[in-house]
């Protein structure tokens, strides 16, 4: 149920907007003003249905050095199972997804990446999957090695795509924020 109800929210192009008060000098409200405004996507999830905030909003530092995020609502359809008249309910959890932007090499943990890639079956309603990567260690006493899927979601995608734009994990992982602005035409690739 949920995950039809995020696809029915996505398809008729729901947006929240982010409004709050301008305070003047006294401190009292002076006027509403409009902070933007976000627009979603759906993402696999483990459990229920996810939306987020896409395209990521992103947060300069004094330095200019960007940081990406986006809004993620999580759903899940709950009720009382010891009740078989009870009414089933929709539970939301709203949350902050930050997203990579510098090199995410990391030989103790799996990381997970969105992708997105066109496809002739994929529409607006079309979710991000959920792929992971690993360190694969060289040979033994050599200090090599590189980052690899570890999820046959990227396989799969890089094969029946209609385009090629499915990074490999080395690349990724190495610069994941150069896939947040792809070429005109080309779909997003996230990375938390």
């Amino acid at each position: 149920m949920s995950n039809l109800l995020a696809a029915r929210l996505v398809s008729e192009g729901w947006q929240v907007d982010h409004t709050g008060w301008e305070w003047d000098e006294a401190g009292t409200p002076a006027r509403l003003k409009n902070y933007g405004t976000s627009r979603w996507h759906r993402v696999a999830a483990d459990e229920g249905a996810e939306l987020i905030s896409w395209p990521p909003y992103v947060y300069e530092s004094k330095t200019e050095t960007p940081y990406p995020w986006s809004y993620t609502l999580r759903l899940t359809a709950q009720n009382n199972a010891l009740d078989p008249s009870s009414e089933c309910l929709i539970h939301a959890c709203v949350g902050i997804r930050r997203w990579a932007r510098g090199n995410v090499w990391d030989g103790k943990r799996a990381v997970t990446a969105y992708p997105f890639t066109p496809s002739p079956w994929s529409n607006v309603t079309s979710p991000f999957g959920k792929a992971r990567m690993k360190w694969q260690p060289g040979p033994k006493g050599k200090k090599e090695g590189k980052m690899v899927w570890d999820d046959v979601l990227a396989d799969t995608l890089a094969r029946y795509t209609s385009h090629r734009y499915l990074p490999s994990a080395p690349e990724l992982a190495a610069d994941p924020y150069a896939f947040f602005k792809p070429a005109s035409g080309v779909s997003p690739l996230g990375l938390p």
